[in-house]
C-alpha cells in the first residue's frame, strides 16, 4: 500500500494541471489570480510579475521533498477558454529534458490559443506560438 511522501501548499494558486518528469520531479501549472497575491516566484524565474488575470504559472517541485525548484509566471493559462467557456482538454507536458509545454489561452483577454515551451530551469521562454 502506498504512503504519502510529501505535501506542499502553494499560496495563492489553483493547480489545473500536473505532470511527472523523467527524474521524478513534479510539475504543476495553474492560475494565481486574481492578482497573483501570495504566489511566490523563485529567484531567476522567467517572469516574476503576474501577466494579468488569471495569472498563469508553472512550478517544478522536487520529487524527493516537494520544495520548489522553480516557480514562474507564464503567459498561457493551461485551461483553454473557448467561446467564454473552459475546455477541460488541458495540454501540459514535460519532455525528457525537463522543458515544459503549455497549451492554453493567452493574450490580453486570454481568448487566443497558444503553445509555450519553457526551458528546464524555468528561467526562459524557448518559444511561444499563437
Amino acid at each position: 500500500m502506498g504512503h504519502q511522501v510529501f505535501a506542499v501548499q502553494i499560496d495563492g494558486a489553483d493547480v489545473e494541471a500536473l505532470a511527472i518528469g523523467a527524474s521524478g520531479d513534479v510539475y504543476i501549472a495553474g492560475a494565481a489570480g486574481p492578482t497573483g497575491a501570495g504566489f511566490q516566484t523563485t529567484p531567476g524565474a522567467y517572469k516574476t510579475d503576474p501577466p494579468g488575470v488569471p495569472d498563469p504559472f508553472v512550478c517544478k517541485l522536487s520529487g524527493i521533498d516537494g520544495h520548489p525548484l522553480f516557480c514562474t509566471f507564464i503567459d498561457a493559462y493551461p485551461i483553454p477558454i473557448i467561446n467564454g467557456e473552459e475546455d477541460s482538454n488541458t495540454a501540459f507536458a514535460v519532455d525528457t529534458s525537463g522543458d515544459t509545454y503549455v497549451v492554453g489561452s493567452c493574450g490580453g483577454d486570454f481568448q487566443t490559443m497558444c503553445v509555450e515551451k519553457l526551458n528546464a530551469a524555468g528561467t526562459a521562454m524557448v518559444y511561444r506560438v499563437s
